[in-house]
């Protein structure tokens, strides 16, 4: 699952958590914690303790899908370019 990292870092660094704390808290390890507030994923269950933790909705913690299609489709179209570009490049 894709989470919202910032909102993750700000509400634990609000509360005064420390990643080991939040750790404790939800039950796992903390490079768990580590790696869902650099890499923005997380099993469901990971996502539900956090979200349980911070006493806040599941939901609340996911990313906003609309910035994530914009990164998307940039990506589409340098993959595009560079296809395109190859292509050109083997026909002169």
């Amino acid at each position: 699952m894709i989470l919202n990292t910032s909102l993750i870092k700000e509400t634990r660094i609000s509360k005064g958590w420390t990643q080991a704390q939040l750790a404790e808290l939800c039950a796992v390890n903390v490079r768990t914690i580590q790696r869902v507030e650099s890499d923005a994923t997380a099993s469901l269950e990971t996502t539900m303790a956090i979200a349980s933790a911070f006493e806040i909705e599941t939901k609340d913690l996911f990313a906003n899908p609309k910035i994530k299609k914009k990164n998307s489709y940039k990506t589409t179209y340098i993959v595009l370019g560079l296809l395109a570009g190859f292509i050109l490049g083997l026909l002169f």
